[in-house]
């Protein structure tokens, strides 16, 4: 697969988002939300994004599907999903979509974990930590600055 590179909740961190934009430009780049940037830096460097609960004036969607060499990755920013409560209904929906993998943000927690065979990863918050994470052939990695 395509190595990926995944962050979320960078909330204004402009300087250090397009630093690491530059580092991984060979890398397919999700944002899973609360950017609060110009999405026009997103889209300059191609990155797949979807709205969180603080991208208040943003179009894009909540949701996506992105199909990445035969593999389903659902992306969403996890707050229509209650995911700092449960992550039950964020399963439901991954498993509705027949999803390889699902990838969210919101709680500014790293997680990783595998439920019926659904690997489900969060970076954590870029804002608070610089965290994020890079898949490369199914390795995940988290990487963290502070």
């Amino acid at each position: 697969m395509k190595p990926l590179l995944i962050v979320s909740d960078s909330h204004k961190n402009v300087d250090d988002l397009i630093e690491l934009f530059e580092k991984y430009n060979n890398y397919l780049i999700i944002h899973l939300g609360d950017y609060q940037i110009s999405e026009d830096i997103l889209l300059k460097y191609n990155v797949e994004f979807v709205r969180g609960n603080c991208d208040f004036f943003s179009k894009a969607l909540n949701e996506k599907i992105l199909n990445v060499d035969g593999k389903k990755i659902f992306i969403t920013h996890g707050d229509k999903y209650r995911v700092k409560s449960s992550y039950t209904n964020i399963f439901y929906r991954a498993l509705e979509l027949e999803a390889d993998y699902c990838l969210f943000g919101h709680t500014h927690i790293k997680t990783s974990f595998v439920e019926e065979g659904i690997q489900f990863l969060n970076p954590g918050s870029f804002k608070e930590e610089k965290s994020y994470i890079t898949v490369e052939e199914d390795n995940i990695n988290f990487h963290c600055s502070r």
